[in-house]
Formats: C-alpha cells, sequence, structure tokens
C-alpha cells in the first residue's frame, strides 16, 4: 500500500510541474483563484510564481522523507550479472 501512494504522489509532483508552466503562462496569479479574498489580489505576480514553486519543491521533500518507510532492497556479491539498458531502442 506504501508502494502505490509513494508512487502516486511522485506522479502528482511531476504533474504539478506541467500545470505550474500552463499557470504562469497563461498568467494566472493567486487573486485569480482566490477572487474572494482581496490580499491575495494585491500581491506582486512574482510572490505568486514563487509559491506555485513552491509546491512540487514540497511535494519532493516529502517523497523523499517518505522514502525511508520504502522497503529495503539488497543485492548481495555475484546477484547482478550484467546491467543493460532498459529500452533496447538505446543498442
Amino acid at each position: 500500500m506504501m508502494n502505490i501512494a509513494y508512487r502516486l504522489l511522485l506522479t502528482v509532483t511531476a504533474t504539478s510541474l506541467l500545470l505550474i508552466i500552463f499557470v504562469v503562462q497563461k498568467g494566472y496569479t493567486l487573486g485569480y483563484f482566490f477572487a474572494k479574498c482581496a490580499y491575495l489580489a494585491t500581491l506582486p505576480n512574482a510572490v505568486s510564481y514563487i509559491l506555485y514553486l513552491l509546491v512540487p519543491i514540497a511535494l519532493s521533500g516529502l517523497s523523499i522523507y517518505l522514502s525511508r518507510y520504502l522497503g529495503k532492497d539488497e543485492f548481495k556479491a555475484g546477484q547482478v550479472v550484467e546491467v543493460d539498458h532498459g529500452n533496447p531502442d538505446f543498442d
């Protein structure tokens, strides 16, 4: 169960970068998403963009922290015979 939650967190982290690129490209600030909060509308655009960037950084930090609770895989001497590319297109 922890492995599935961890993979989901990594997927959300990677996808959030794409979402941030879209939001910054369109020029959406926090005031756009929270129109009822007058304080957010007065913030400079750079503050919104920095906060957007902090989301994937925080999610990455969370995933690194949670990685200690994943299972431990160990390789003993002589177990690994050869390491190949995962995709044969690189041959």
